[in-house]
């Protein structure tokens, strides 16, 4: 496995476990009438921008999950930027 695909890998394990809790939580938190029961993520993209202020190099990086088309992660950050 490269390390691209472990990256990957792992944030997809770490928001399929905690964004659900998350969700479930702040819904106890906040006395929800319409409480969440069964959270599932759809989608998801990361978007990190990197600079190495030594060389003055950088780039703009995008996680997500492999199997998701292109133009849903477009809707996806369309509609993040939108709302």
């Amino acid at each position: 496995m490269q390390h691209g695909e472990q990256i990957e890998q792992s944030l997809g394990m770490w928001i399929e476990k905690n964004i659900p809790l998350f969700l479930e939580r702040i819904n106890r938190e906040l006395g929800s009438d319409a409480p969440w029961e069964m959270p599932a993520v759809e989608d998801y993209v990361l978007v990190v921008a990197v600079r190495d202020y030594k060389d003055g190099l950088g780039g703009i990086f995008t996680i997500g999950d492999r199997e998701v088309s292109a133009y849903r992660i477009r809707g996806l950050l369309s509609e993040a930027l939108n709302s």
